[in-house]
């Protein structure tokens, strides 16, 4: 396996630049080949954006979604509090933390996997425990992402679905990852590479694994969340855990590891 570790980025790039070998470094630091249709990275101690493409674009952003989903819980509902998986929520499709209709599970253990391992059913199950019906979940979804000043959004589901009306754009997302950082437990979930989830009413537990490979890589990305559907092809939000710590937002690609590496490894100076 080859290790890159140690590896300049810039170098590789000029060597390996996508078909591009003509790219000097300059360019590279001011047209970065990167393959997602919309991306940003934005330094948060200068609270500034230094890279953009496509910021404003409407676009499928499948399990970024769940992120809407994560702020709501974090801001209205207890860690300890426990919801009933109804048997709309166990059978939904997607990836999924494999609950059964009856467990009884704790928000808190709900948010790992809603987070970790993106589980739909955890999304679902915390809408309905939260609002009494999915539908009027995401009615608060959309207020509160109209409250934000996300004005390019539009939630339909509460796990990111390929539904066709459910969207947002790099710069809507920014708003959004702002406002959960503000929660330090949702980034310190969406940090850990597993975690074991546990169901009240029996003995019996549920192994999480996250969906975010790049966890504690050389450019020390942690969470915030993956995205990944046939529509809305691969998706994600880091966050750098370094002196200067920047936010990645990766939407439409068809390898976010690789161009949110790129985009980190250029701006993470």
């Amino acid at each position: 396996m080859l290790d890159i570790s140690n590896i300049d980025w810039i170098e590789y790039l000029q060597a390996n630049s996508f078909k591009i070998p003509f790219l000097t470094k300059q360019e590279i630091y001011v047209h970065p080949n990167i393959n997602a249709k919309s991306a940003l990275i934005y330094d948060i101690k200068k609270d500034k954006i230094v890279y953009s493409k496509q910021e404003n674009l409407k676009l499928p952003i499948a399990s970024l979604t769940k992120l809407m989903t994560a702020l709501i819980i974090a801001e209205e509902n207890l860690d300890y509090e426990i919801f009933k998986v109804s048997q709309n929520s166990s059978e939904i499709v997607g990836s999924k933390m494999n609950l059964n209709k009856g467990d009884q599970i704790s928000v808190n253990d709900l948010l790992h996997g809603l987070l970790i391992n993106s589980g739909n059913d955890a999304a679902y199950t915390l809408a309905e425990g939260n609002a009494g019906d999915v539908k009027k979940f995401v009615k608060k979804m959309n207020k509160k992402a109209e409250l934000l000043g996300m004005k390019n959004t539009n939630f339909t589901n509460p796990a990111g679905l390929d539904f066709k009306e459910n969207f947002s754009t790099s710069q809507d997302l920014l708003i959004l990852s702002k406002e959960l950082l503000k929660y330090n437990k949702i980034l310190e979930i969406s940090s850990k590479k597993k975690f074991k989830a546990k169901n009240f009413q029996q003995n019996k537990t549920y192994n999480l694994i996250n969906t975010n490979s790049e966890l504690n890589n050389f450019l020390k990305i942690k969470g915030l969340k993956t995205g990944k559907t046939p529509i809305a092809k691969e998706c994600f939000i880091g966050v750098t855990d370094s002196k200067n710590p920047q936010l990645s937002i990766v939407i439409g690609s068809n390898n976010r590891f690789l161009d949110t590496k790129t985009l980190l490894y250029i701006y993470n100076k």
